[in-house]
């Protein structure tokens, strides 16, 4: 998580008085929340696998998740 950078996660949790909140990983890797319309935060595709997926890898930039098939 830690890319040190903030970005958002993935859709927003709450919806009140017409704003959107949303969590987000801050740029030393904790993470928090906030109003969207308050920061201007990157945001990072997400893709959903079946639990089963196998893959190889641990997601570092030196050995990135790979998908086997």
């Amino acid at each position: 998580l830690n890319t040190g950078q903030d970005y958002w996660t993935m859709s927003p949790y709450d919806f009140r008085d017409n704003h959107a909140y949303e969590f987000c990983v801050l740029y030393e890797g904790s993470v928090s929340s906030d109003d969207v319309t308050n920061s201007p935060y990157g945001l990072r595709p997400v893709i959903n696998l079946k639990a089963d997926t196998q893959f190889t890898g641990d997601g570092t930039t030196n050995t990135p998740f790979t998908v086997v098939n």
